[in-house]
């Protein structure tokens, strides 16, 4: 059964002591998590070890004002994962458009819609860009509903660490007969 971890970001109120910050977050990626249990996923909780950093707390939180580096380290490997996400789906995808050229600025493409592949592919994109949590999405932002942001956004979260926390959890594939 295959899984893999997604790191999901949560801005938090810096006026609370840090075990209530982490159940804070927990809860609210447990509720996220909980809608999509059983269509997308089989199963997730939290992991203590993600990529080459260790979380220290049984909910697989960081702190940004608690540990800001790790919790810089844990989202440039979310964002990583998340682009080789991107890049497997994408190539995918444009090895499969046809596009017809027109001469205009607006290129209509055609997609095979009789290949089941490239309507996996394409049904990927659709559902992160719609806000729906999917496993090897990487990294999710509860702040912006969606897992992928702007750059303004996430320079706005590397700038202001202390505002955001971050939890790792291991999402499980369902089992076959459940897909």
């Amino acid at each position: 059964m295959r899984s893999g971890n997604l790191a999901v970001v949560v801005p938090v109120d810096q006026t609370k002591d840090a075990d209530s910050l982490k159940t804070h977050v927990w809860g609210v990626v447990t509720d996220l998590l909980t809608k999509y249990l059983g269509t997308y996923y089989g199963s997730f909780f939290p992991v203590q070890k993600a990529w080459d950093s260790e979380i220290k707390n049984a909910y697989g939180v960081v702190l940004g004002i608690e540990d800001p580096l790790n919790f810089l380290n844990l989202l440039a490997e979310a964002q990583q994962k998340q682009q080789n996400a991107m890049a497997f789906h994408m190539s995918f995808l444009f090895k499969e458009i046809e596009k017809a050229d027109t001469g205009e600025h607006v290129i209509p493409i055609f997609i095979n819609s009789e290949n089941e592949q490239v309507l996996f592919h394409l049904a990927w994109k659709v559902l992160a860009e719609g806000g729906i949590v999917l496993p090897d999405y990487g990294i999710y932002y509860t702040q912006q509903k969606k897992a992928f942001i702007s750059d303004a956004e996430e320079q706005h979260i590397i700038s202001h660490v202390a505002d955001y926390a971050i939890c790792i959890v291991r999402l499980v594939e369902l089992e076959a007969d459940h897909a």
